[in-house]
């Protein structure tokens, strides 16, 4: 387990498509705890995805586009609004409050920052099957 980075793990860790972390072209089978990705580890290229024209911001329109791809991908984002009973407009809002017609990279940094603060490591998968 040492060789593999997993000492400090009593079950195996893998990603979100059960590959085993530290081991290229290895799956996990049975019960295994799955990393979640953190959304600000991929926060500039999904930024760059979203912005179509190019123009260095996301229009609201962009801004909703991505924001339904990444609450497919990244579900902290999800129980982050959830729990804070927010929606997506209300991640739109500058620091005082008004709504913004664009939104650049460093909005759209602090706009979702607080979400990987809901990234839980759960327990073996046949523990938490039923959830």
């Amino acid at each position: 387990m040492k060789e593999i980075d997993q000492a400090k793990n009593r079950i195996l860790a893998s990603d979100e498509w059960l590959r085993v972390k530290g081991c290229d072209g290895v799956y996990a089978l049975g019960d295994c705890t799955i990393k979640q990705r953190k959304i600000m580890d991929d926060i500039l290229d999904i930024f760059k995805a979203a912005d179509k024209n190019n123009s260095g911001t996301l229009t609201v329109e962009e801004f909703r586009d991505v924001m339904d791809d990444i609450i497919l991908r990244y579900p902290q984002v999800e129980l982050y609004l959830k729990k804070e009973h927010l929606d997506l407009t209300t991640l739109l809002k500058d620091s005082q409050g008004n709504m913004r017609k664009e939104i650049d990279i460093e909005g759209f940094k602090l706009a979702l920052s607080h979400a990987d603060s809901q990234v839980k490591t759960l327990p073996a998968t046949a523990q938490v099957a039923s959830q």
